[in-house]
């Protein structure tokens, strides 16, 4: 009987870009509103390397958001001491990005570790991002202004509606867009007030 060749199994987008060697061990995801949102969650360099030490630990396919990683390898990995990562975790916990809790030496799954869950912080992300995306929203909103009319606030926000809101007038320095928009000026000069 024919052996048939095996499909080579498809190559993730972050191993492609990273190299199967860099991703040999798997990656953590997070998104980047973590990232932008560091200062304003009040997360020092140290503990945001605790933090995503915490994540790497847990599944997204198992739709679970807790992990139990020892104290030891996270401090090992990130060349701090085992007390520096214990207080880490404790700040993490006080600002409510996370909820640590202890479990017995006898728990043949965690085997005495703290079982971290982050629900907190993607509660909080998710909240804080929401504010960050509709600032974006109203900035978009707002245009930038060329220029208004003094009296009727009428606005051009490029040299095009400028020139068909409000004209030009020649001067030495060259065209410059008029104070006042057509219509405007249209009834000052009606009412012989303008000019």
């Amino acid at each position: 009987m024919e052996q048939k060749d095996k499909e080579p199994e498809p190559i993730s987008l972050i191993a492609e870009f990273w190299g199967p060697h860099a991703t040999h061990h798997g990656w953590t995801a997070v998104p980047n509103s973590l990232l932008m949102l560091q200062a304003e969650l009040k997360v020092s360099p140290t503990d945001f390397c605790i933090l995503l030490n915490v994540l790497m630990h847990q599944w997204p396919t198992d739709g679970k958001s807790f992990s139990f990683p020892a104290i030891d390898t996270i401090a090992k990995r990130i060349g701090v001491s085992r007390r520096t990562v214990q207080r880490g975790i404790n700040k993490l916990e006080s600002l409510g990005l996370i909820k640590k809790e202890q479990t017995s030496r006898n728990n043949r799954l965690t085997k005495g570790k703290n079982i971290i869950d982050t629900q907190l912080l993607k509660n909080k992300i998710s909240n804080l991002s929401e504010g960050i995306i509709e600032k974006e929203k109203r900035k978009q909103k707002a245009t930038i202004v060329l220029h208004s009319c003094p009296l009727c606030g009428t606005k051009a926000k490029d040299i095009k509606s400028a020139k068909e809101i409000f004209g030009f007038r020649k001067t030495i320095a060259g065209d410059i867009i008029n104070s006042f928009c057509i219509k405007c000026r249209m009834v000052e000069i009606e009412e012989g007030d303008l000019f």
